[in-house]
């Protein structure tokens, strides 16, 4: 029996549909207290265990099933906590670290020995070993210090130290790993601070908050670091490695800054407003280029990929006309009024590739996090308000929100930009996912924090979550799988009337034994009928007004036709 790999439905008026990779919901986890808590990043390792770590205020229980698994804050704003669970979700242990004052963890890495990686901020002075008899205590001063922290797979401690001055804010806001699994960071400083933390000394001096990039080796020892400055105001936050080892950052900044950290100088300059920065350097921190984009109002670069050879994916958002080309061309992406996110791709000459926008017809979004596979398709998420077109093409995939609030998406771009498809997690609140990863079986896995109540099941099922005060974290994992199916025909040998229909649809000499499956544009079946006669009549009325798609297969031949509601 001949069968295919349905990537592409071409249905009846030339309208494309890929329905193809659908993530499919596996699990959701949510935890909180009646206050502030957050799953800013997620990890997995080569067993498909998940490692999580964000903040927490009060007493929360990390346990998702009937059982108990609690860790409390020291009493102050915030701690930051890490836990582990297995690939089916359930808890293997979990901790908290803290002090009285303000403690965030903004990112999670594996390495390639199952180690756990994190950096973040913390204030006033800590023991960073969860064990009972632990006594590794960092001290930031007078306001935070950043951190870079190290456990094995169990949560043991290996090693941490913090990086700053005494007196000012100082954070790593993110970090990634080379092949060789040294650690490259990206944050702010001012004031002098000691980037290394063995008995020598490697200060770096700023009388303005600066970016600092600084590299360590597996044992955390001191590779090297420098500082970007600007004579207005600058912040890293994103940075990734490409597999030749090549470092990638970006941030916003206005003013005049210098990206050469030697005496040689590179200045990029913003046109007004918050601009976009994009840099590249290589693995010994050697200049190699830098550039500005930006509309004048508030761009910000929140997210940098470059693990797809040859590719560099650059997220974040736009608020007015930005040209994306770096060079001599123009490229402009407008926006609507609001903040729109976009993802384009650069070579790693920084020639520009692709480049979109995502927030017209009549909405806003922001790109928080981006992934990429095995094949080289690129995964963005992060949020959405309003209506929302998220296929660059001439044709149209909407997501609308049914509230005021944001809620969050997953969406997925093949290597040249074109789009497959998007799910949405609807709330009565707000959603924020903050990270996403991708592991070796494809499976996707989100992180972040919402309100209310959100559906984290993008099927016609619902898997509803409850927080349980202001803001609970979630964590979720989807897997993406291929429809196999019998070949399938757009000219169907049966009857669809009326079309268009108003509250019931009659399908008249289906074939026998058959699966009827009704699917909204973004591929999300919203209704499923097992047929063993060859009329049918289908209730429909709960469906809104719009344009849908139905699927009618047996074990020799599907069927796809578009019917509308009005």
């Amino acid at each position: 029996m001949k069968k295919h790999i349905l990537i592409t439905l071409v249905i009846l008026f030339n309208y494309n549909m890929l329905a193809a990779q659908i993530p499919g919901y596996n699990w959701h986890l949510n935890f909180g207290n009646s206050l502030n808590d957050n799953a800013q990043s997620v990890a997995v390792d080569s067993s498909g265990n998940v490692y999580v770590t964000g903040t927490i205020n009060g007493i929360v229980d990390l346990d998702p099933t009937s059982g108990t698994y609690n860790i409390t804050s020291n009493g102050g704003s915030n701690d930051f906590f890490v836990a582990k669970y297995n690939s089916e979700g359930n808890i293997i242990w979990g901790f908290r670290r803290g002090s009285s004052s303000y403690d965030y963890a903004r990112k999670i890495l594996i390495t390639n020995t199952n180690d756990i990686i994190i950096v973040g901020e913390f204030g006033g002075s800590f023991d960073f070993d969860p064990s009972a008899g632990g006594n590794t205590t960092l001290n930031a001063g007078t306001s935070s210090d950043g951190f870079i922290a190290k456990y094995d797979s169990s949560g043991n401690f290996i090693w941490a130290f913090d990086l700053g001055s005494q007196n000012s804010y100082d954070a790593v806001i993110s970090m990634d790993l080379d092949s060789s699994d040294n650690l490259i960071v990206i944050g702010l400083f001012q004031g002098t601070a000691d980037f290394n933390p063995d008995n020598g000394t490697a200060n770096l001096t700023s009388s303005n908050e600066a970016v600092f990039v600084a590299k360590y080796n597996s044992s955390g020892s001191y590779l090297w670091a420098f500082k970007i400055e600007s004579n207005s105001h600058i912040a890293g936050y994103s940075i990734s490695v490409d597999p030749m080892s090549n470092i990638y950052i970006t941030g916003v900044f206005g003013g005049s800054a210098d990206f050469d950290p030697t005496s040689s100088v590179n200045n990029i300059n913003s046109i007004g407003g918050d601009e976009i920065f994009i840099a590249k350097y290589t693995a010994g921190s050697n200049y190699v280029w830098a550039y500005p984009l930006g509309s004048g109002g508030d761009d910000v670069g929140i997210d940098i990929n470059a693990k797809n050879p040859g590719n560099i994916y650059l997220t974040g958002h736009i608020d007015g006309a930005c040209d994306f080309d770096l060079n001599s061309g123009n490229y402009i992406i407008f926006t609507s009024g609001v903040i729109n996110g976009f993802i384009a791709s650069y070579d790693v000459n920084a020639t520009l590739q692709w480049a979109f926008g995502i927030g017209q017809p009549t909405g806003g979004s922001q790109i928080l996090a981006t992934t990429t596979d095995n094949d080289g398709n690129v995964f963005i998420t992060g949020w959405f308000a309003g209506t929302v077109d998220f296929d660059p093409s001439v044709n149209v995939d909407t997501l609308s929100t049914s509230t005021p609030f944001a809620s969050g998406f997953i969406a997925k771009y093949n290597d040249n930009g074109a789009f497959q498809n998007v799910i949405s997690l609807e709330s009565s609140g707000h959603v924020y996912p903050f990270d996403i990863i991708i592991d070796t079986d494809e499976n996707i896995y989100i992180s972040g924090r919402y309100n209310n109540t959100c559906d984290f099941d993008p099927s016609a099922n619902v898997n509803l979550a409850a927080s349980n005060g202001l803001e609970d974290a979630f964590v979720a994992k989807y897997s993406t799988f291929s429809t196999e199916i019998n070949e399938i025909s757009t000219m169907i040998p049966f009857k669809v009337f009326p079309n268009p229909f108003v509250s019931e649809i009659t399908l008249s000499g289906i074939p026998i034994e058959s699966n009827i499956k009704i699917y909204t544009l973004q591929g999300k079946i919203i209704k499923e009928i097992e047929s063993n006669i060859d009329d049918v009549m289908i209730d429909l009325e709960h469906l809104t007004s719009g344009m849908y798609l139905m699927q009618v297969a047996n074990n020799n031949s599907s069927y796809i036709t578009k019917i509308i509601k009005q």
